[in-house]
C-alpha cells in the first residue's frame, strides 16, 4: 500500500516537473523527457523504494546498505525494459491531463513486481532463520 503512495506522489511531481522543463511537443521532446525520467527519477526512486522497504523491516544501515546494493542493479534492468517505451508513448501520444493516469495504470504492475523482489530476499532470510532455530 505504501508503494502505492509513495508511487502516485512521486509521479504527480515528477510528470509535473517534466512538463514544466520541456513544454514543447514531438519527438524531440518526448526523447528528451525519457531521458530525463530514467536518467534522473527513476534512479532515485528505486533507492528510495529498497530503503524505505527495507527500513520497514527493521533493517540496519548497513543490511539497508547490502539490500540495495543486491537488488539495485535487477531491478534497474527491468526498469529499462519497462518505462522508457511506456514514458516514449506517453509523452508523443497520450494527452497531458492523462498522462498521470497511464503511469498510475503501469505503476500497479511495476510496484508489485518491486515489492516482490523487495521481499523476496526478505522471505528466503526469514525462512533460512527457522529452518536453522528448529533444526528442520
Amino acid at each position: 500500500m505504501l508503494a502505492f503512495l509513495l508511487s502516485d506522489q512521486l509521479s504527480k511531481f515528477g510528470m509535473g516537473c517534466l512538463t514544466r522543463s520541456s513544454s514543447t511537443l514531438g519527438k524531440k521532446a518526448a526523447v528528451s523527457k525519457v531521458f530525463l525520467d530514467q536518467g534522473l527519477f527513476a534512479p532515485v526512486f528505486i533507492v528510495g523504494f529498497l530503503a524505505i522497504m527495507a527500513a520497514l523491516r527493521g533493517e540496519s544501515n548497513q543490511e539497508m546498505r547490502e539490500t540495495i546494493h543486491r537488488d539495485i542493479g535487477p531491478v534497474m534492468v527491468t526498469n529499462y525494459q519497462l518505462w522508457p517505451a511506456v514514458q516514449a508513448a506517453n509523452f508523443y501520444f497520450v494527452p497531458l491531463q492523462h498522462r498521470v493516469l497511464v503511469i498510475n495504470l503501469v505503476s500497479v504492475v511495476w510496484n508489485t513486481y518491486l515489492a516482490y523482489k523487495a521481499e523476496r530476499h526478505a522471505g528466503q532470510i526469514e525462512a533460512g532463520f527457522v529452518k536453522g532455530v528448529t533444526g528442520c
